[in-house]
């Protein structure tokens, strides 16, 4: 993914889905198992910001930075089931362009298309442990990690998988993925780290023992790793190093998300929302929908999605 800076001030509109099934969206148009029936929209004053350039599929929610909020609920718009053959559990998915997509799940599923969505076919991973997180580094090559050291590489848009020796049986439900490099985070306070698109890892120093379960990085240096327990920790040289960082919610975080160097969002349970400007030093609660949220993206308009 490539990443810009935009210097204009603007409006923009952030809209808060609550889900009761992870969903996904595709060019406007959001996919998913099922949802409440109600939505909460935020309409913000923008300033100047760091912003990821996204896929065309998106795991669901609108969030975003903002000064000044205003909410109120709303029916949620068109929805659409998806038909797939699996009947395990799916955790991430990730879309290369509009045609090819792959999702991951419970007991190695791996699920393809190369229609938009329209048909899946399924395969599983050689040891069939949960995988968690998925990314792609582009058309072709990517990664899938998750529970129990589990590690799967594929070169071909996900027609075919290898497994990555970890040297650990770990649970890792935290990934992040800037340029070439990866991180992934899980028990015990584990933290790996590849520069080489996930063909190798190596084990970096971590401040915790701690389940570290959600973990994103906005540059190759700069980034932050959270724990349930109410960790946070923030590093500038890649991870060789990370610092503490304070935050007023007894919440625990389930979900970190990096915009640039001094932006960060935090997500968790019962509403909790905490946006960051000054690289962690100081948190501002977001008002939002009282449920629990487990991911956050934003593209490259200011708008973002959690659920």
């Amino acid at each position: 993914m490539s990443s810009q800076h935009t210097k204009s001030d603007r409006e923009s509109e952030v809209v808060l889905y609550s889900a009761e099934y992870l969903a996904f969206a595709r060019a406007g148009t959001v996919h998913c198992a099922d949802t409440y029936d109600t939505r909460v929209r935020i309409t913000i004053t923008q300033k100047a910001m760091h912003t990821r350039r996204s896929l065309f599929w998106l795991t669901l929610i609108f969030l975003t930075s903002c000064t000044a909020v205003q909410m109120y609920a709303q029916p949620i718009g068109s929805w659409e089931r998806i038909s797939h053959r699996s009947n395990f559990t799916l955790w991430d998915v990730a879309f290369t362009d509009s045609l090819h997509g792959v999702a991951v799940g419970d007991y190695g599923a791996i699920l393809r298309t190369t229609d938009g969505g329209e048909s899946w076919e399924q395969q599983l991973s050689g040891d069939q442990l949960a995988f968690r997180q998925l990314h792609f580094f582009d058309d072709s090559c990517g990664i899938a990690a998750g529970f129990h050291g589990t590690c799967f590489r594929t070169e071909d848009a996900g027609a075919s998988w290898s497994k990555v020796p970890l040297g650990t049986i770990a649970d890792l439900p935290g990934m992040a993925a800037y340029g070439d490099n990866v991180w992934l985070s899980g028990a015990d306070g584990i933290l790996l780290k590849s520069t080489d698109r996930g063909r190798s890892f190596t084990k970096i120093d971590s401040p915790t023992d701690a389940m570290l379960g959600s973990i994103s990085f906005a540059t190759e240096r700069v980034g932050w790793v959270a724990s349930v327990q109410r960790k946070l920790y923030r590093t500038v040289d890649g991870g060789a190093t990370w610092s503490e960082q304070k935050f007023d919610s007894f919440m625990p975080v389930t979900t970190v998300h990096a915009r640039s160097a001094t932006e960060c969002w935090l997500g968790g349970y019962h509403g909790l929302l905490l946006r960051s400007i000054d690289g962690g030093a100081s948190w501002q609660k977001i008002r939002s929908y009282d449920t629990d949220y487990f991911a956050m993206t934003f593209d490259d308009r200011g708008i973002g999605w959690a659920v």
